[in-house]
């Protein structure tokens, strides 16, 4: 259904709150150019046709048309038109922050005016007047149903002194018809109409517009009901004083019918809300007895991973153990077979680096780390570290440099799970470093107070001591879309761009996993093509931070 007060069409209004349609239509006499629409549709096509001055929409629509109006505001480049959003409920605007969000918003509602109901008469008019540019006066028009054409004349002389406007219809019929011409803002049934009886003629003026305000006018001596009506008025001479007391009863009448139309969407909205707790409450046992499944399933894979882990490292025992073992006898050994043990021993350890990163990373998942805390010389397990790493080094014919100044105190924490963090670091620095390049490990400590870096988190520079390890190369560096994701478990990077280098993924979500639950910190800086550096930091005393706990390789704040 669409109403249009005057043509042009400089403001437009989308609800189907009728009693919204009506307070417009009494707020607007004056301004002329109004168009009322009632579903969002038909308002979309007008808007298509013809953008308005000024857009009226209301946000809790049927299915969130309200919404919709707005999106295509944004979409069709209309984004300059002011809009007024019409909310029966607080959570309306909050609903349309998160759709969409402040910044947008703002450059799609200019100015961005959310107007509470039931609207106020005395707050609308002029705030049309500011958004317009005018001052616009109405002139209330009241329709009187009345077979006493000298008493519709006594009130309307009376009425017009106060600017009111009084249509007169002598029948019922007459009225109907005048009221689909003039759509006053109320009408006035006088008793005994000479065609139809009051509550038929309410009937079909509703049938007309749902929102008329309609009252009988009582002569103390008619019989005829008034069911559906909003009220009853004195007759004549009375009523012909009473205009400020009928125009107030009025626009109670609309402010009430604007509050059931809220009452009625919150209603809407709570029977919404319930079914969804009714589904969810159905599903919550469902989704219970899915994870206890999962998490059984995963303690099994958790248990065979550990044996297949326990089953290698007892064949790679083997594998050493006869290593070593004929080392010893190299007077006996042949030519070419003490290179060919050494590099067996070489594939050894590193296959059991893997298996201690894949013990460690079952450990985080499992959330079942187990901090040995000790002094530990951190320069001491430095030097062990790197010392494992020569014959890679000077096979890749790279630098590999230790910078740690002396004096450094002893860091209280579990040596073992450092040595993890350490070799993780260096050995993904030497492997993605190509020949002639260098890789620099330094190691800093810093009093409670001393750390300017803000990267650092400020509760650790405050008020703990610090280790701070870096692992510099001179690589290939990272892509800064990239950098965000290197820490995530299974997460490969290698590619043609990367050297082509293959992994399994986990030693960088291993390092944070155990950095964070440390209560430490980490990151890193690098610039694509020329190197990286990746910067841990560690409290003095284990567990004097605030360590995290993480989901599978991932954190999770503590209760």
């Amino acid at each position: 259904m669409v109403e249009r007060i005057s043509p042009g069409g400089r403001v437009l209004v989308i609800d189907d709150d009728r009693s919204v349609h009506h307070l417009f239509r009494a707020c607007f006499r004056g301004w002329g150019d109004l168009v009322l629409v009632a579903d969002v549709e038909t308002g979309i096509r007008r808007l298509q046709e013809a953008p308005p001055r000024l857009l009226v929409v209301g946000l809790p629509m049927a299915e969130g048309a309200g919404f919709r109006v707005l999106q295509f505001m944004q979409e069709a480049g209309l984004s300059d038109v002011p809009v007024l959003a019409l909310s029966c409920l607080r959570t309306d605007w909050e609903d349309l922050l998160a759709v969409f969000g402040s910044e947008r918003l703002a450059r799609l509602v200019r100015p961005p005016l959310l107007l509470q109901k039931p609207l106020e008469p005395d707050l609308l008019r002029p705030l049309i007047g500011t958004l317009l540019g005018g001052t616009g006066a109405t002139m209330p028009v009241v329709l009187m149903a009345s077979a006493d054409v000298s008493a519709v004349e006594a009130i309307a002389d009376r009425w017009s002194r106060a600017g009111v406007s009084v249509v007169h219809a002598p029948t019922g019929a007459d009225a109907v018809h005048r009221y689909e011409q003039v759509l006053p803002d109320m009408v006035l049934l006088g008793p005994r109409l000479p065609d139809m009886a009051v509550p038929e003629v309410v009937t079909q003026i509703r049938a007309v517009d749902p929102q008329a305000v309609v009252f009988a006018v009582t002569d103390g001596e008619s019989s005829e009901t008034t069911a559906g009506l909003d009220g009853r008025l004195p007759g004549p001479p009375l009523l012909s004083e009473s205009w400020p007391l009928v125009y107030d009863w009025f626009w109670q009448t609309l402010r009430r019918r604007q509050w059931e139309t809220c009452w009625e969407h919150a209603q809407a909205v709570l029977r919404e809300l319930a079914q969804q707790n009714r589904r969810l409450t159905e599903e919550v046992p469902r989704l219970a007895r899915r994870v206890e499944t999962l998490s059984g399933r995963i303690e099994q894979y958790f248990r065979l991973a550990e044996r297949l882990i326990a089953r290698v490292r007892g064949l790679l025992a083997f594998a050493q153990g006869h290593a070593d073992l004929m080392l010893e006898r190299q007077a006996d050994l042949e030519p070419g077979w003490r290179q060919y043990l050494e590099g067996l021993l070489q594939v050894v350890w590193d296959i059991q680096q893997v298996l201690d990163n894949l013990d460690v990373g079952l450990a985080i998942q499992r959330r079942a780390l187990d901090f040995q805390v000790r002094p530990v010389t951190l320069a001491a397990v430095l030097r062990s570290v790197l010392e494992r790493f020569q014959a890679d080094v000077r096979q890749r014919n790279l630098r590999l440099d230790l910078d740690v100044p002396d004096g450094l105190p002893d860091w209280y924490g579990d040596e073992g799970k450092f040595r993890v963090i350490l070799q993780c670091l260096i050995s993904n620095a030497v492997r993605f470093t190509p020949a002639g390049g260098s890789v620099r490990v330094s190691l800093s400590y810093y009093p409670a107070g001393r750390a300017k870096s803000e990267r650092i988190p400020l509760h650790l520079r405050q008020q703990h001591d610090l280790f701070v390890l870096a692992v510099q190369d001179t690589g290939i560096g990272i892509r800064p879309e990239d950098q965000a994701r290197i820490f995530e478990p299974f997460q490969q990077i290698s590619d043609v761009e990367y050297g082509g280098h293959q992994g399994l993924g986990l030693g960088l979500a291993i390092v944070r996993g155990l950095v964070e639950q440390m209560g430490g910190a980490l990151w890193v800086e690098s610039r694509y093509g020329v190197g990286s550096t990746f910067y841990v930091v560690l409290p003095g005393r284990l567990g004097v931070g605030r360590p995290t706990e993480r989901g599978p390789l991932g954190p999770k704040t503590p209760a």
